[in-house]
C-alpha cells in the first residue's frame, strides 16, 4: 500500500514537473516574440498561458498588451473586464478595461471606469500609490496625479506619495508640479536631499532653473528650519556658477548650526575645480578668520596659498613683483603657523615658486632639505620633496646630487609611477651628460611605464636619441641640443636660444630642427611672448603634419588663443584640428572637451 502512495504521489509531481517546465519553455518563447514585436505569435502564447493560469499576472500584463498593440481591443475589454471581476481588490484590471474601451473610442465608459478605480481611495487610500502606478502605466498621467491629491484630502496628509506625485508631473511634463513634488518630499524626507537633486538634474532643462530657484525660496521662506531645503538652495547656485550667492547661503547655514567651516571649505574646493579662483580665495579667507585655533586654520590656508599661486601663474600674464608679493605671503604664513608636516604643501610651492620663477634656487633647495627634516612626513611626501629637490639643484647646475636623489626615490618606489618618474629624470641627466646609448636603453623600458606621462616623455626623448644619433659622423648636433636643452631646464633661456641657433647654423636642414622650433616655441611661452610662440608652433605643425610634436604645437598654440589671447575663435579651430587630424593623441580628450566649452555646449561636472 504504502509503495502504491509513493508511486501516486511520484507521478503526480513528475506530472506536475513536466508542466511547469513546458509552461517555462512557453514563456520564454513567447517574450521572445514579444521583443522581437512579433506581437501576433506572442499573442497566442501568452493567451495559452493565461488560459491555464488566469491568476498569474504575468500572463496576463504580456497576453493584455499584445491585444491592444494588435487593436484587438473588444477582446482586451473581454479579458480586463473578466479579470477585474475575479479579481476585485486588484485596481489594474478595471484601469485596464477602461484603457481598452479609450484606445477604442469609448470615452464616457472608459471615463466610468477610471472613476470607479478613484472611488476605491476613498475607502483605501493605501491603494492610491498602486493605482497611480496603473494610470501611469497607460500614459494618463493627469488621472495619476488626482489619485494621489484624492489619498492626500483623505488622510489630511499634504505631502503624502510626493515621490508619486512628482513621478506623474514629470509624465505630464509638468516641471513645476514635478519640482513642487520633490521639495514636498524634502519636508518629510530630508535625507533623499542627493536623490532628488541628482533628477532634478537630469530632468531640468537650463531655462527650467528660474522656477526651480523660485520654488525653492517659497519654500525655504516657509519652512526656514528645514536644512535640506537650505543645501538645497547652495546645490542651486553651485549649479549656476553664483558661488558668491552660494557663499553666503552657506554662511548663513553655518551661524545656525554653528559649524565650524567644512561646509565653507567644501565649497571653497568646489568653486577652485571651477577656476573661480576669486570666489574660492574669499570663502578660503572667511576660515582664516577665524583664526588659527580652527580646525580648518591650517588646511585653509595651504589651499589659499595654492589658489594664489595658480590664480597668478595661470594666464601667464604675471609680473615680477606679483610673485615677491606671493613669495612675502608664503613666508609669513609659515611664520605664523611655524613649520611641520601639516605644512609641507606649502614649502613645496614656496620652493616651486622660488626656484622656477624667481630665480631663488639656493633659497628653494634650502626649504626643501629643512622640509626633509622635519619628522611624520609620509614616505610619498618625502619622496615628491626628493623629486623637487633634485629638480632644484639640477637648476643649480649640480648633476651628481639629482642622481642619487632621483635613484634613492627609484629604489624605494621601483614599478611605480613614482619610481618610473624618478628613473626618467635619471635618464635624463644621462642625456644631458652626453651618454645617449645608456640614456637610451633606460628610456627604451620607460616606454611602457605605468604612468602615460612619464612613457610619453621617454617615449620622445628616445626618438630624439635615435633619430638623430649616428646620422651624421659625428655626435656634435646631438651634444649641442642636450646642452641647450639643460641650459632650457636651468632657465638659461638666452644661452639655450645661442646654443640653437649655432647647432643650425652649423648643421643646416638638421633632422632636430623641428624639435629646436619646439623648444623655442615653450621658451617663448616662458617669456610671455605669445606671436613668437605662434611662430615656432606653426613652424612645428607644417613641418612635418605626421611628427610627433605636431600635435604637441596644436595643442599649445590652441590653448595660447584660448588662455593669453582670449582670441575664442581661433583657438576652437585649433582644438578642432587636433580633434580631427590626431584622434589618437593624449591631447585629444582635453581638447573635444575645451572645444565644446568654446562652442558652448553645456558640460557636466
Amino acid at each position: 500500500m504504502i509503495k502504491k502512495l509513493i508511486l501516486f504521489f511520484t507521478l503526480i509531481l513528475g506530472t506536475a514537473f513536466n508542466s511547469f517546465s513546458q509552461s517555462m519553455v512557453e514563456y520564454e518563447m513567447a517574450v521572445n516574440y514579444y521583443q522581437r514585436a512579433e506581437y501576433d505569435k506572442a499573442e497566442d502564447l501568452f493567451g495559452r498561458l493565461f488560459d491555464k493560469q488566469p491568476e498569474m499576472y504575468v500572463y496576463y500584463a504580456y497576453y493584455y498588451n499584445c491585444l491592444i498593440v494588435l487593436k484587438k481591443y473588444d477582446k482586451a475589454q473581454s479579458v480586463a473586464k473578466k479579470q477585474n471581476k475575479r479579481f476585485p481588490e486588484n485596481p489594474n484590471y478595471g484601469i485596464d478595461y477602461g484603457y481598452a474601451l479609450k484606445v477604442d473610442g469609448k470615452l464616457e465608459k472608459a471615463k466610468d471606469e477610471y472613476e470607479k478605480a478613484l472611488k476605491l481611495i476613498n475607502g483605501n487610500p493605501n491603494l492610491a500609490s498602486q493605482i497611480s502606478y496603473a494610470f501611469r502605466g497607460r500614459s494618463e498621467a493627469e488621472y495619476a496625479i488626482v489619485a494621489l491629491q484624492k489619498a492626500r484630502q483623505v488622510t489630511g496628509d499634504k505631502g503624502l506619495f510626493a515621490l508619486d506625485l512628482a513621478e506623474a508631473y514629470f509624465q505630464q511634463n509638468n516641471k513645476e508640479g514635478m519640482v513642487n513634488s520633490y521639495l514636498e518630499l524634502l519636508e518629510s524626507q530630508p535625507n533623499q536631499l542627493m536623490y532628488v537633486q541628482n533628477m532634478i538634474q537630469a530632468r531640468l532643462d537650463e531655462d527650467d532653473y528660474a522656477m526651480l530657484k523660485n520654488a525653492l525660496i517659497k519654500n525655504v521662506q516657509q519652512s526656514p528650519d528645514n536644512f535640506a531645503l537650505s543645501e538645497f538652495m547652495i546645490w542651486y547656485f553651485v549649479q549656476q556658477k553664483d558661488y558668491e550667492t552660494a557663499f553666503i547661503q552657506a554662511k548663513s547655514i553655518e551661524k545656525r548650526q554653528r559649524e565650524d567651516g567644512s561646509r565653507i571649505l567644501n565649497l571653497a574646493r568646489i568653486a577652485a575645480d571651477n577656476l573661480r579662483w576669486s570666489d574660492a580665495l574669499m570663502m578660503y579667507q572667511y576660515i582664516l578668520d577665524k583664526g588659527n585655533t580652527n580646525a580648518y586654520f591650517i588646511t585653509a590656508g595651504n589651499e589659499y596659498l595654492d589658489i594664489s599661486m595658480k590664480q597668478i601663474l595661470a594666464n601667464g600674464n604675471y609680473t615680477q613683483e606679483q610673485l615677491l608679493q606671493l613669495e612675502t605671503r608664503f613666508k609669513n604664513y609659515l611664520a605664523q603657523t611655524s613649520v611641520s608636516a601639516a605644512t609641507i604643501p606649502v614649502q613645496q610651492n614656496l620652493a616651486l615658486l622660488q626656484a622656477r620663477y624667481l630665480n631663488k634656487c639656493n633659497d628653494a633647495i634650502e626649504v626643501l632639505e629643512n622640509a626633509l627634516k622635519i619628522p611624520g612626513v609620509h614616505a610619498r611626501t618625502r619622496a615628491n620633496i626628493k623629486l623637487d629637490l633634485g629638480d632644484y639643484y639640477l637648476i643649480s647646475g649640480d648633476v651628481w646630487e639629482p642622481s642619487l636623489l632621483y635613484g634613492q626615490v627609484e629604489k624605494d618606489f621601483k614599478d611605480e609611477p613614482l619610481g618610473q618618474d624618478a628613473k626618467f629624470k635619471n635618464s635624463r641627466i644621462s642625456f644631458y651628460r652626453g651618454e645617449f646609448e645608456w640614456a637610451q636603453a633606460q628610456l627604451n623600458v620607460l616606454k611602457t611605464a605605468t604612468s602615460q606621462f612619464v612613457s610619453n616623455d621617454a617615449l620622445r626623448l628616445a626618438l630624439i636619441i635615435q633619430d638623430n644619433l649616428g646620422m651624421d659622423s659625428t655626435v656634435i648636433p646631438m651634444e649641442m641640443y642636450a646642452r641647450a636643452d639643460l641650459l632650457i631646464f636651468q632657465h638659461k633661456y638666452t644661452e639655450a636660444i645661442a646654443t640653437f641657433d649655432s647647432l643650425l647654423l652649423e648643421f643646416p636642414a638638421h633632422p632636430l630642427t623641428d624639435e629646436i622650433a619646439f623648444a623655442k616655441g615653450q621658451i617663448a611661452e616662458t617669456q610671455q611672448k605669445w606671436d613668437e610662440a605662434i611662430k615656432q608652433y606653426t613652424f612645428v605643425k607644417t613641418y612635418n603634419d605626421a611628427d610627433i610634436l605636431a600635435d604637441d604645437a596644436l595643442f599649445r598654440m590652441a590653448e595660447i588663443y584660448e588662455i593669453n589671447l582670449k582670441n575664442k575663435q581661433k583657438a576652437s579651430e585649433l582644438y578642432e584640428e587636433l580633434i580631427t587630424k590626431f584622434s589618437n593623441s593624449t591631447f585629444a580628450v582635453e581638447a573635444r572637451k575645451r572645444f565644446r566649452a568654446l562652442r558652448g555646449d553645456k558640460i557636466s561636472g
